[in-house]
């Protein structure tokens, strides 16, 4: 007999958030396509990285809720935006979406607090430290075209650097 080693509202949030992640490599998985699509080579390969990162961090929620004994709940995701006007809004828009998804870990991290349940909390914690190397990330590409932009620089060279990361 399974013994679920979680609360019911913590499987409840962890399963959220194994459609959270999956949800997130959809949307930066579309944001290659478009990146790809309209020429910029290297920085797709980096937004189908991110895609591919993302669904691991669904795997390790799975993972996690197994050892657990609990049955995640495989989620059909969303349909994420296909089109983006450029580099600028993608990049922006990566950055938007980074902040939520630490509130996100941040609330489960919370929420495992609340109940004690100090597993679930460093899992969550885990999570945040990883979440800062992502903000950093998408901070970086941000002012990287700023910094293009104020000196004219072409931001196809961006492209090669996005390519290299």
């Amino acid at each position: 007999m399974k013994t679920k080693r979680i609360s019911d509202n913590i499987e409840k949030i962890l399963n959220a958030q194994i459609a959270n992640e999956m949800n997130s490599s959809a949307l930066y998985r579309a944001m290659g396509n478009c990146l790809e699509y309209n020429g910029w080579v290297g920085a797709s390969k980096l937004w189908k990285k991110y895609s591919i990162e993302e669904t691991g961090h669904a795997e390790k929620i799975i993972n996690y809720m197994q050892d657990r004994d609990c049955m995640p709940i495989i989620p059909a995701t969303t349909l994420p935006q296909q089109k983006f006007e450029g580099i600028e809004e993608i990049v922006a828009k990566s950055d938007e979406h980074e902040i939520l998804v630490t509130s996100q870990w941040k609330k489960i991290a919370s929420e495992a607090m609340k109940e004690a349940d100090l597993m679930t909390f460093e899992l969550a914690q885990q999570f945040l430290l990883e979440q800062r190397e992502e903000e950093m990330k998408v901070l970086y590409w941000l002012d990287k075209i700023e910094m293009y932009k104020k000196t004219n620089k072409s931001l196809g060279d961006l492209d090669e650097e996005m390519g290299e990361a």
